[in-house]
């Protein structure tokens, strides 16, 4: 998936890496300044277009270049100019729909970047609407949440949609409260939604849940540890998902801070604020290993942006790239308060080295690994939650340690 878009531990792989915490401003949008818009990424080009500028609702698209830094209009939506719309790729198509421009909308598109072309799809098949969550498992889309107006109603639905027979089919429902502009990102073969508001309950959301495609089942995550937010960005790179940007509509807070989600551990780490306006309604999308956020507005009426930062992302030495993750480490006790012990199950310590992350990504203790050496001591450490890694010629293992004195 990659739209309203690094480190996993999938069973018997590990793939882990932190942030370099980089941000570098990049070429304005083609586009007038606005927010609302969507964007997705189809191969190694990204897509931005729709949205409101403050006089009309746009329909149109813009393609951008990372080599070259530009940016190169295409054919407009092939429906009316619109704010609040969806968009995710599959595979080599790009799909949109949802949205308004006064009215809501349910009407739903595919764009073919090969010949540059829009087709309607199916619509929606429940209520029109906008400030929708989506993303893409795979070979399917899914939709849902959002609101018909600005004082509701407002949903909790999930539908899939099916490109190649072009069919909508009802999933189960998302199980938090009723809301619209809920981040929707996936990662691997689990989607995420989370955060959002309902005006009516005036109540702004940091909760987040992952829906399973193989089960259709939904499980609470841990929350986000920001301020709760709404209309904000969420992309993915690699295997972990990266949020940030967004507005309180409760406190009429703006914020322009950054966060990375682990699945593996179910944790979240702060990463570096985006160094420009705080901005709510903005656009994102990932491009192999690098974020790229843009456009969106800074206060609930304007001014209105057009501003474009790509996130830049590397392996560090933590980075253990699709090693079989069979040293099959087990620590004890996990929760300590500072002294923690480990084995590898049963299997004979060969030499090699141990090393151990904070959040951040920082190496805060190393150590040569021998037979007599199976305990490590982080006391002198602040609590938290930190990784290690222990490195052999058998291989390669981690594990999440959580230190409370």
């Amino acid at each position: 998936m990659k739209s309203i878009s690094t480190t996993i531990i999938f069973i018997g792989i590990v793939q882990f890496s932190f942030a370099q915490n980089t941000w570098v401003q990049k070429a304005n949008f083609g586009g007038t300044k606005r927010y609302g818009g969507v964007g997705f990424s189809i191969g190694s080009y990204g897509y931005i277009g729709l949205g409101w500028d403050g006089t009309i609702f746009q329909n149109d698209f813009w393609q951008y270049d990372p080599v070259n830094d530009s940016w190169t209009q295409k054919a407009n939506f092939g429906g009316v100019g619109r704010n609040g719309a969806t968009g995710y790729s599959i595979g080599t198509k790009g799909y949109v729909g949802m949205g308004q421009n006064g009215a809501c909308q349910k009407d739903f598109w595919e764009y073919d970047p090969s010949n540059n072309s829009w087709i309607q799809k199916t619509d929606f098949p429940d209520a029109a609407r906008y400030a929708v969550s989506g993303f893409s498992i795979g070979t399917k889309g899914y939709i849902g949440l959002g609101t018909s107006g600005s004082a509701g109603p407002f949903y909790n639905d999930f539908y899939e949609y099916d490109p190649s027979n072009d069919t909508w089919t009802l999933k189960a429902v998302f199980p938090g409260s009723i809301r619209c502009g809920a981040a929707g990102f996936a990662i691997g073969t689990k989607g995420y939604v989370g955060m959002g508001s309902n005006v009516t309950l005036n109540t702004t959301y940091s909760d987040l849940y992952e829906y399973d495609q193989s089960t259709n089942s939904w499980t609470q995550k841990t929350n986000f540890p920001g301020l709760p937010r709404t209309n904000f960005v969420a992309f993915t790179i690699g295997n972990n998902g990266y949020m940030g940007t967004g507005g309180n509509f409760t406190s009429s807070v703006y914020y322009n801070d950054f966060w990375e989600y682990f699945p593996a551990f179910d944790t979240w780490a702060p990463r570096a604020s985006l160094p420009a306006s705080v901005r709510w309604s903005a656009v994102g999308f990932s491009i192999g290993t690098n974020g790229y956020l843009g456009i969106g507005n800074t206060t609930s009426s304007g001014p209105y942006l057009n501003d474009f930062w790509k996130y830049i992302t590397r392996e560090d030495d933590v980075m253990v790239n699709e090693w079989e993750n069979n040293l099959n480490i087990s620590v004890f006790p996990n929760l300590s308060n500072g002294e923690f012990h480990f084995d590898m199950n049963g299997r004979e310590f060969k030499a090699g080295e141990i090393k151990i992350y904070n959040i951040g990504g920082e190496n805060v203790y190393s150590s040569q690994l021998n037979s007599d050496r199976s305990h490590f001591d982080l006391s002198d450490q602040p609590d938290g939650i930190y990784f290690l890694k222990i490195k052999t010629e058998q291989g390669v293992g981690m594990q999440k340690i959580i230190l409370q004195k």
